[in-house]
């Protein structure tokens, strides 16, 4: 049992309704991976650090058993960059689907009084990107739409990881065809096949 591949993904804004995500994840299955949504709450009264915590044991759990990996959507990227920092021996691999990285400062006030967790999870962002080191960076794929009407496209790359673009126009369809039609470039990534 110690090969299972979990794959813990995180949804971004609105993760109260799922929208099919989890459901598309049990299309990974057949690629050997073991994906489950663990969802952040972002617009709760429960406190991020809280969250992160649970996040960081769930990571740990899986990590006894096998190999784990994560992926975060849109605001969930921004949780899995915290993650990925924090608990970087308990993770292989992670990848960020259109995902807010950088210039912070364009996400409105409004934003952050729906989904307070968000912003404590983007000011920790910065500081968690720093910790990167150049091997780390190697083990982080960032998945990008030609263009994205929520999250600019260049707002989600991050400097020295490798960035995809994918062949839609969007941040719903990217999100959507990521976790669908293009989970085999997710899994490829993931399973160390390029």
């Amino acid at each position: 049992m110690r090969n299972r591949h979990s794959v813990i993904y995180v949804p971004g804004l609105g993760d109260e309704h799922d929208r099919g995500q989890s459901l598309a994840l049990k299309l990974w299955n057949f690629y050997g991976l073991k994906a489950e949504c663990f969802r952040i709450g972002w617009a709760g009264n429960t406190p991020f650090d809280e969250k992160l915590k649970k996040l960081h044991s769930r990571v740990k759990a899986l990590s006894q058993v096998g190999t784990v990996s994560l992926v975060g959507a849109s605001a969930g990227a921004t949780a899995v960059i915290n993650e990925f920092s924090f608990g970087q021996n308990d993770i292989h691999r992670m990848v960020c689907i259109a995902g807010k990285l950088k210039n912070f400062d364009t996400i409105t006030d409004q934003t952050y009084a729906h989904n307070p967790n968000f912003r404590r999870s983007i000011e920790l962002v910065p500081e968690s990107l720093q910790k990167l080191s150049d091997t780390d960076r190697g083990n982080i794929l960032t998945l990008v739409p030609a263009s994205d009407n929520i999250v600019p496209v260049q707002d989600a790359v991050i400097d020295g990881v490798e960035s995809r673009e994918i062949p839609v126009q969007g941040h719903a369809f990217a999100i959507g065809y990521a976790l669908t039609i293009g989970s085999k470039l997710i899994a490829d990534f993931l399973n160390n096949k390029y």
